[in-house]
């Protein structure tokens, strides 16, 4: 799967469970603002009934806007 415009080794754990038991999958991430302290970011459910490798990408994706943010 690409990430940051190389390729790497992705899991398809997360996407394949989800496609399985049919289940949204929704982004979540935590950024610390001091000392303990934190805000937690809830994104929208990715994409529903599109592939495993589909979806995997999208979660690579969302990734790496959290990382780039």
């Amino acid at each position: 799967m690409p990430f940051f415009n190389r390729l790497t080794s992705t899991s398809t754990l997360a996407a394949a469970m989800a496609h399985r038991v049919g289940a949204e999958l929704v982004p979540v991430h935590v950024k610390t603002t001091g000392i303990a302290r934190w805000k937690v970011f809830v994104g929208h459910p990715l994409a529903k009934g599109i592939s495993v490798e589909a979806t995997t990408s999208s979660i690579n994706r969302e990734l790496e806007r959290q990382i780039l943010e």
